[in-house]
């Protein structure tokens, strides 16, 4: 296999499981949204963020084609331990993400406030790095071993 065939294979099956991994997030972001004990799978509609979660989503599908390209040369070319690139790129998936998602907000929130950054920023990156870290190192360990049978 080629390095392009190797970055074409990662970067498709990343956004595969980034797809897959957007759904235990809708069911993370339901329980905090439902008002009662009763999971509320339309919280959606409900929420003045939708914009944020769009460009969150395109945003995710970009980055982890990006660095499932790179994983996927790590790993069927160059034969690294599977696992442990999966993981890092599921987690660096998700904190870049994370990250950049999180200036639409400040931008479009923002007027002057001191505390903009650490609220629109820091506070969201942080949450959904610490809320999606086990499902992206899983994500991540299943990606490892879906591109090491491709060697």
């Amino acid at each position: 296999m080629t390095i392009k065939e190797a970055r074409a294979a990662g970067g498709k099956y990343t956004v595969y499981f980034a797809l897959a991994g957007m759904a235990p997030a809708y069911v993370i972001m339901a329980a905090m949204y439902s008002p009662d004990e009763y999971l509320n799978l339309g919280w959606i509609a409900d929420v003045d963020f939708k914009l944020n979660l769009l460009v969150g989503g395109a945003i995710l599908l970009l980055v982890s084609y990006v660095l499932g390209g790179m994983a996927g040369r790590m790993i069927i070319i160059e034969e690294l331990n599977s696992i442990l690139v999966g993981v890092i790129s599921g987690l660096l998936t998700l904190l870049v993400t994370a990250f950049l998602s999180s200036w639409l907000g400040f931008f479009r929130e923002v007027s002057g406030d001191s505390h903009g950054f650490a609220d629109y920023v820091c506070r969201p990156t942080l949450l959904l790095t610490m809320f999606g870290s086990v499902p992206a190192a899983i994500f991540g360990i299943l990606l490892g071993l879906r591109l090491k049978k491709m060697r």
